[in-house]
């Protein structure tokens, strides 16, 4: 009898469902199975014995058996319940069981089967992002909200409450009023008055303002929200997200401070600095102590970047030009070299050079410190002077001459040249300064250093070897 019913039940229509269908008879065997519940399933029903529970996962089967027995007495039940699949793992089906009644009694159940996998993946994809946009959040110390103008209700994120020191469990309306309590008096009208005008406008706002959390700590936030309107041009919803800017506020007040010093370092240093792009071959700094020392404008120095070339005193551009090698290299290097000014003055500067390389070595970036040495050469030139020199002659000294001769040897073996060394001593002088004074004494000296050296020519080095000693050295001579 019930064989026959199905039959009539079994037409195309239910075959061609798009649901999972299957008819279990009273004692819980598959008496039919349509291709969608195949599908669903991976097992094609070929025994009348094979009962539904049999492919629900062992942990489900109780659960199962004990929602087949209810469907039995005639109620519709429906329930969520994981099977065994032939190709996958699980399956997360959602079950539907509809009692058969026939002549007032249950002569099977339809168990109606759709896919719950897919479902519940969005389900937990939804989850996951809501879980990922509380830590990007909490992480970003950003907390949103909105508004609902025709409910009049407002909802915000955890991390809004800890923004404003607040427990979310705790009774609090997130009410523009109830908020402007936090905001401190400065921020207060500002915020009204911006929230006023986007509601009634449908525009947008952004402010920053103080709050003063219950603990008394205050902080800085930065609020930013968008009205939402409707088809027919309602304001319907405001939406923004608070950021707390608190540290990054203090961090941003320190960098200027910090910014502020350099400045006031970088433009009253005597030194220039400057930094030259290697690859676009431009300088890309250039501070007003290289103007100050070479008399150029600035401008002009950031728009040619060989323009200090031209200032290079001409006998030092060679040695200058091969230190230059050295960067290609990566080395740091200082030079010292002279240069002429715009206005034609000659001054002594030392240059060092810092060259930043890329992960394969290529030279990127030169950064230098260029100093005006000028005074420092000459005070230096003044100390070796009279270290070398006798101050009453103005004659080199004994130390010089000997050094000098030195020098002149090894030119002389290295270029079989010859050189000839006279002494002439001053006899009597110790009388004429112990009768007469030393200033007497001193002023003979004078007199026949002066009468020497216009005796001698360029290639001939005339010196005071002692008290009463004079050395001449004759360089180059032809013959002894």
């Amino acid at each position: 009898m019930i064989m026959k019913r199905l039959d009539r039940l079994n037409t195309q229509l239910l075959k061609e469902y798009s649901e999972g269908i299957f008819f279990i008879n009273c004692e819980g065997d598959i008496m039919f199975s349509n291709e969608a519940a195949f599908k669903l399933t991976g097992n094609e029903h070929k025994e009348k014995s094979q009962q539904l529970t049999a492919l629900i996962h062992t942990s489900k089967q109780q659960q199962a058996q004990d929602f087949f027995q209810r469907a039995l007495q005639g109620e519709k039940v429906q329930f969520s319940t994981t099977i065994n699949h032939n190709t996958k793992k699980e399956l997360h089906l959602d079950i539907t069981l509809i009692p058969i009644i026939v002549s007032e009694q249950v002569a099977g159940v339809y168990a109606v089967c759709r896919d719950d996998s897919k479902e519940q993946e969005r389900s937990n994809h939804i989850s996951k992002l809501e879980t990922h946009l509380k830590m990007e959040q909490k992480l970003a110390n950003v907390g949103s909200w909105y508004y609902d103008v025709r409910e009049d209700k407002s909802y915000w994120s955890p991390q809004l409450y800890n923004i404003y020191g607040l427990n979310p469990n705790q009774h609090f309306t997130p009410s523009l009023k109830n908020v402007l309590q936090f905001v401190n008096r400065c921020g207060q009208k500002r915020l009204e008055k911006a929230v006023m005008e986007a509601l009634s406008t449908g525009g947008s706002y952004t402010i920053e303002y103080t709050l003063l959390r219950p603990s008394g700590e205050e902080r800085t936030v930065f609020e930013q929200a968008d009205a939402l309107v409707d088809e027919q041009g309602n304001i319907v919803q405001l939406i923004g997200v608070v950021h707390d800017i608190t540290e990054s506020k203090v961090i941003t007040n320190e960098l200027k401070q910090k910014e502020q010093q350099f400045q006031t370092i970088y433009n009253n240093l005597d030194a220039g600095i400057w930094s030259v792009d290697v690859q676009s071959n431009e300088m890309i700094v250039c501070s007003s102590g290289v103007s100050n020392i070479y008399g150029e404008d600035v401008a002009k120095f950031l728009g040619n970047r060989d323009l200090w070339e031209s200032f290079i005193h001409p006998e030092d551009k060679p040695a200058v030009a091969k230190g230059q090698h050295q960067l290609q290299k990566g080395k740091m290097i200082r030079q010292q070299y002279r240069i002429y000014t715009k206005t034609g003055e000659m001054k002594w500067v030392k240059d060092r050079c810092i060259p930043t390389l890329d992960e394969n070595g290529k030279l990127m970036r030169i950064d230098g410190i260029v100093e005006d040495i000028t005074a420092e050469k000459k005070y230096m030139d003044h100390v070796e002077y009279l270290a070398t020199h006798d101050h009453v002659t103005n004659l080199p000294n004994r130390r010089k001459f000997e050094r000098e001769l030195k020098n002149f040897i090894r030119q002389m073996k290295k270029e079989r040249d010859l050189l000839a060394v006279f002494y002439l001593g001053l006899n009597r002088f110790k009388h004429i300064n112990d009768t007469l004074g030393h200033d007497v004494g001193d002023r003979l000296l004078r007199r026949i250093a002066n009468r020497l050296k216009k005796c001698v020519t360029l290639d001939v080095m005339l010196a005071r070897a002692g008290e009463d000693e004079l050395a001449i050295c004759f360089l180059s001579l032809a013959h002894p």
